[in-house]
């Protein structure tokens, strides 16, 4: 992370520490909800009192929920960082850029993807063996990921981002291997 976004959620961590502490909710304070139903005030039920008032309803909601929203969002920023994800902020990166990383790194796009393609074929020729069964799962898909990912590997100057995006895939796999395993014991299906 750059330094000046790890200030910024230094920051914004901070503050979202500094709050006040508990659940926020939006509520209408009006006893009769047609007097003003477009103005809604965020309120701290546990500690009974009002974080702020007359507001538009979206923007009470937008309020209560960043209460618990931000901390969630830093707390997922900082394990992705423990993972090794680079995490760079205001980044946009023209598209023509990316394209000529990418045509660099992968070759000529329409031979990778005709590459990948061959690939697919292969895969799915094995995979139905019923031309009316066409249902692509997700543990195909998957499978499709992991072999475009070594396709790539097929030009001498792919990165090896690739075969970690691969990696990442096989996790994924393995995630949804024991989701179906886990249906099949318990349905039987």
């Amino acid at each position: 992370m750059k330094p000046d976004d790890e200030k910024r959620l230094r920051e914004i961590e901070e503050r979202a520490n500094a709050a006040t502490p508990d659940e926020w909710e939006a509520v209408n304070p009006y006893r009769d909800p047609k007097m003003r139903p477009k103005y809604h005030e965020v309120h701290c039920p546990k500690r009974d009192i009002c974080i702020g008032h007359s507001m538009y309803k979206s923007d009470a909601i937008f309020v209560a929920e960043a209460r618990a929203d931000i901390p969630w969002l830093i707390e997922r920023l900082r394990e992705a960082e423990k993972a090794g994800y680079k995490i760079e902020g205001n980044s946009m990166t023209d598209i023509s850029e990316i394209r000529k990383e990418k045509d660099a790194a992968y070759g000529d796009p329409k031979e990778a993807l005709g590459r990948i393609g061959g690939m697919w074929t292969l895969y799915l020729a094995t995979r139905w063996s019923d031309p009316d069964d066409w249902t692509i799962t997700p543990d195909m898909v998957a499978d499709m990921m992991m072999l475009m990912k070594i396709m790539r590997r097929a030009n001498p100057s792919c990165p090896s981002e690739s075969l970690v995006d691969c990696g990442e895939d096989i996790a994924v796999y393995a995630d949804i291997a024991s989701e179906t395993d886990a249906r099949i014991k318990k349905n039987g299906v």
